[in-house]
């Protein structure tokens, strides 16, 4: 919705019905405007309400010459809430003729150059080249790096589907320490620009769409501290190339081919290559974790790079000094099945990614299934049938915190503790029953229940639930309790 101004000399309230005018304080009283920023006499902030709303704001002369705001009620040509608290906060931030004075009066510079004397398919000074900020800001922005507050997580590649067909980018995890906790920052960038910057800092949530065709670059502190992050990365690493996805997709399967046939053909090639389960349990929410290697057992950090380096017989790292290529090694028969297990489930996932992103014009490449795998329905029976009899190693979260323990899978009979007493009243007039008690914590798989005991992970078989279902059914985490009326007791 965008609304513009004719009339000049207006106070800005007069457009706001006065409820609306009471909740946009109420909004900016509380500290729901965060991130205001400005440029060239645009004021943007976001307004965090049922969702995180998004609010740009024109002025000139001390008159707003048009408000937007992505909510719903907005969108239907009406002020909203959120454009009143931003310009509340506007009020506050000390006058709005003398803060654009201000703004504009501060000099601005371009923090990275583009640079031809070494060749780089990603090279911050083209991606960032309209970027222009303050000299503070980058003397803040440097500042977090020396402080060790912003770093990289991880770096990938992937490709955007335009109408011209896709083209290589690269996809930055990065973060930002705030009072010990880590705000996630993410980047996502082709060779000439940037496409959108998000930042999660409180107090900030700084959002940047560039595929929007917005002709300025408009980043926060911290963004501007990632990209500092990420020149040093492409200057050491010096990732990507013109490959497109069509070749890479291609390539990829030649060489997970002939590493196949090699590790085939290889007579070096033994069944000394180990993978065991671990549980993971936090509350009712429960995953697998792996460890794999030959001799000693490594935490697998990516479960699907793994099965693709794997499947490609290529070299996998293990920590920071250990290397295995994989294609001198296969899999050990008692770890067969938990390994096709995970593959099955990466290859659904794929094939749902896939799908998913032909249903739209712009996609990213997955993040994946990394050190966890999530249990629920189907895959629970399924996790459930190959080990049971089997006792798992398992990583128990409890209360914040967590412990090493195993569980032995194995059907069970849950134990029911139910406590009947009457129902009477202060004339001691019998009125029915109440039936209070504990039950087990259920998991529901697909077909089957599960719940805990202290050292088990048990399935209820389908002759016992069918007796307990409805108490099953009553039972609200793992308590019950019901009165029955002084006619159905008869």
């Amino acid at each position: 919705m965008k609304k513009r101004y004719t009339e000049k000399s207006m106070d800005w309230k007069r457009k706001f019905a006065r409820t609306i005018l009471e909740r946009g304080k109420y909004y900016y009283v509380h500290k729901y405007v965060q991130g205001l920023r400005y440029k060239d006499y645009i004021y943007k902030a976001q307004v965090i309400g049922s969702y995180i709303y998004q609010v740009e704001i024109k002025i000139r002369n001390q008159e707003p010459e048009y408000m937007m705001c992505s909510c719903p009620h907005a969108q239907k040509g009406n002020y909203c809430k959120h454009m009143a608290a931003v310009m509340y906060a506007i009020e506050d931030a000390g006058g709005m003729e003398q803060q654009m004075k201000l703004n504009m009066l501060e000099k601005k510079v371009k923090p990275f150059e583009k640079r031809d004397d070494v060749y780089r398919y990603f090279d911050v000074g083209r991606i960032a080249g309209d970027l222009e900020v303050t000299e503070s800001a980058i003397e803040e922005a440097k500042k977090m790096i020396d402080n060790l507050q912003v770093g990289i997580d991880e770096v990938k590649m992937g490709y955007s589907r335009t109408y011209q067909g896709s083209i290589k980018v690269a996809v930055v995890q990065g973060y930002f320490i705030e009072n010990k906790a880590r705000r996630n920052m993410t980047c996502v960038f082709d060779r000439n620009s940037i496409n959108r910057m998000e930042c999660s800092v409180l107090g900030c949530y700084h959002y940047y769409y560039g595929s929007y065709g917005s002709d300025n670059i408009d980043i926060c502190k911290h963004q501007l501290a990632l990209l500092f992050m990420i020149d040093e990365y492409l200057k050491k690493y010096n990732p990507g190339d013109t490959t497109d996805h069509v070749a890479d997709v291609f390539l990829h399967r030649f060489r997970s081919h002939q590493n196949r046939k090699n590790r085939e053909n290889t007579i070096e090639t033994v069944n000394d290559f180990h993978i065991e389960p671990t549980f993971e349990k936090a509350g009712n929410e429960l995953a697998l974790s792996l460890k794999a290697g030959t001799e000693k057992l490594y935490v697998v950090k990516n479960i699907k790079e793994f099965v693709q380096l794997y499947e490609a017989g290529e070299s996998i790292a293990f920590g920071s000094k250990t290397q295995v290529n994989l294609a001198k090694h296969r899999i050990s028969c008692e770890s067969e099945k938990i390994y096709d297990f995970v593959k099955k489930i990466i290859k659904e996932e794929e094939s749902r990614e896939r799908h998913a992103r032909e249903s739209y014009r712009y996609y990213y490449e997955s993040e994946g299934i990394k050190q966890k795998i999530s249990l629920y329905g189907k895959r629970l029976d399924v996790f459930f049938d190959l080990y049971e009899g089997c006792t798992v190693a398992a990583n128990s979260k409890s209360r914040g915190k967590s412990s090493k323990t195993t569980y032995l899978f194995k059907e069970g009979k849950p134990n029911f503790s139910l406590k009947i007493t009457k129902d009477v009243d202060e004339e001691q007039i019998f009125h029915g029953i109440h039936v209070s008690g504990k039950v087990p914590d259920f998991i529901l798989g697909e077909q089957y229940r599960y719940y805990f005991t202290q050292d088990a992970f048990c399935r209820v078989g389908e002759e016992t639930a069918k007796k307990i279902l409805p108490l099953m059914e009553l039972a609200e985490y793992g308590d019950i309790s019901f009165t029955v009326g002084r006619k159905n007791c008869m």
